[in-house]
C-alpha cells in the first residue's frame, strides 16, 4: 500500500497535524512540539507486527493495556498522550489504536527504518549496546536501531563492500571525521569502534571522539545498512527512512558561509537514499536543513541549473555530483512546521528569507 499522508488530532502535544508525505518529507519546528511522537506513531501504524515481536522478544510484557504499551514503546512519561479524543487516519483511512497494539498486523519485517535523535546514547565502552542494555523507559526506537547496527557491525559490515561514492567518503572523512578513517580495532580480545589513520598511528575510541563524530558515526552506519539492503532487493522491506536530526552536534554554517561543507555532506548523503528509491522523512529545528528543501524546490522549477550551483556543492567533483543532483530536481519535497499551538502548517511553497 502506497502511504500518501497521515493525520493525527489531540495526541500530546499536537492538535491537529496532516502531513502529505513526498518522496523527502522535512517536519521543521523546535523541540517538544511532536514531530518526533507523530513520527514514531507512523511508524507503528506501519510496523505493529514488528514492533510487536521485538517488544515480546525481549521480555516486554503490556497485557494488552495501549497506555502501557505506549510507555514501553514512546518511552518513560509518554503513556498518557493518547486520549479518549485523540485519532490517527492513515491515507484518510481512520487507525484503531489499541486494536493493533492487540492485534498487530502479521507482517515481521519492518517497513520502516528509524534513526533516532538519542543515538549519542549509542556507545558503551567503545561499542555498540544491545537492546538488553537499555532502560525501560528508553524509547522503542534507539533500542531497535542500536540492535540492528549492533548485529551488522558484529557481523562484518564495515568490512564489506562500501556502496557510497568514493569522492562522498573522501568528503566525510575530510569534513567530519578529520581526515581519520572509521575502523575497528581489537584490544585485549575486546572490540572497540575508532577513529584513525590508515598507518594506525592515530587511534580515537568512539567514547572520546566529539559529540558531532559520536552522533555522525550511527548516522553514518545506519545509510550504509541501508545501502547494504537496497543491493539486495529481494530482502529489503523497507520503504520508509526517518532521520531525526540529522544535524546534530555538526556544524552546520561557518562565519564566512550560511552553508559549511558538512551541510552539503548531508545534502549528498539524504540524495544518495532518494537514488536508492527510499523515501525519506527528516524531523529537524535547523534552518539550514530547512534550506535543502527550499533549494530542492528551486532546482525543480529551474530549466536548467543556476550558474556555479554544482560547484558549490563540491567543487572538485562537479561531474560526478551532477546525476545525483538532477534526480533530487525530480523528486517531490513537502515541508511541514509544527508551532507551539499545536498545528503543523505546510510551508513547502513558502520561500525562507531567514536563510537566504
Amino acid at each position: 500500500m502506497k502511504i500518501s499522508s497521515m493525520h493525527l488530532r489531540n495526541v500530546g502535544p499536537i492538535k491537529d497535524a496532516q502531513v502529505n508525505f513526498g518522496d523527502l518529507t522535512i517536519l521543521l519546528g523546535s523541540n517538544d512540539l511532536g514531530k518526533s511522537i507523530f513520527l514514531q506513531l507512523f511508524r507503528l501504524a506501519l510496523d505493529s507486527g514488528y514492533i510487536n515481536d521485538e517488544l515480546t522478544k525481549y521480555g516486554i510484557d503490556w497485557n494488552g493495556s495501549l497506555s502501557l504499551f505506549l510507555e514501553s514503546y514512546l518511552g518513560a512519561g509518554l503513556q498518557n498522550v493518547w486520549q479518549t479524543n485523540s485519532s490517527i487516519k492513515l491515507n484518510n483511512k481512520q487507525i484503531n489504536l489499541k486494536q493493533i497494539v492487540q492485534k498487530p498486523s502479521k507482517a515481521t519485517e519492518p517497513a520502516v527504518f528509524y534513526i533516532p535523535a538519542q543515538r549519542l546514547l549509542m556507545f558503551s565502552h567503545n561499542w555498540i549496546k544491545p537492546f538488553t542494555e537499555y532502560r525501560y523507559m528508553d524509547p522503542f526506537t534507539i533500542k531497535d536501531f542500536s540492535e540492528t547496527l549492533r548485529r551488522a557491525v558484529d557481523h562484518g559490515m564495515m568490512k564489506k563492500r562500501n556502496y557510497l561514492k568514493p569522492w562522498l567518503l573522501e568528503a566525510i572523512g575530510k569534513d567530519i571525521f578529520g581526515n581519520l578513517n572509521l575502523d575497528i580495532v581489537t584490544h585485549s580480545f575486546r572490540k572497540s569502534i575508532v577513529l584513525g589513520d590508515n598507518k594506525k598511528d592515530t587511534v580515537i575510541p568512539i567514547d572520546s571522539c566529539s559529540i558531532g563524530q559520536r552522533a555522525f558515526v550511527p548516522l553514518f552506519l545506519g545509510i550504509q545498512w541501508l545501502l547494504h539492503k537496497a543491493a539486495d532487493k529481494k530482502d529489503n522491506s523497507i520503504k520508509w527512512v526517518i532521520i531525526e536530526e540529522p544535524e546534530l552536534g555538526l556544524q552546520m554554517c561557518t562565519h564566512s558561509s550560511l552553508f559549511s561543507s558538512i551541510f552539503h555532506t548531508l545534502f549528498l548523503l539524504i540524495t544518495e537514499l532518494l537514488q536508492k528509491g527510499y523515501n525519506v522523512c527528516i524531523s529537524t529545528h535547523s534552518e539550514q536543513v530547512f534550506a535543502l528543501a527550499w533549494l530542492a524546490r528551486y532546482l525543480k522549477s529551474c530549466s536548467k541549473y543556476p550558474s556555479g550551483l554544482i560547484t558549490w556543492l563540491q567543487p572538485n567533483n562537479s561531474t560526478e555530483l551532477e546525476d545525483s543532483v538532477r534526480y533530487l530536481c525530480k523528486r517531490n519535497v513537502m515541508v511541514y512546521e509544527f508551532d507551539n499551538s499545536g498545528h503543523a502548517a505546510d510551508i513547502s511553497q513558502e520561500y525562507c528569507h531567514s536563510v537566504m
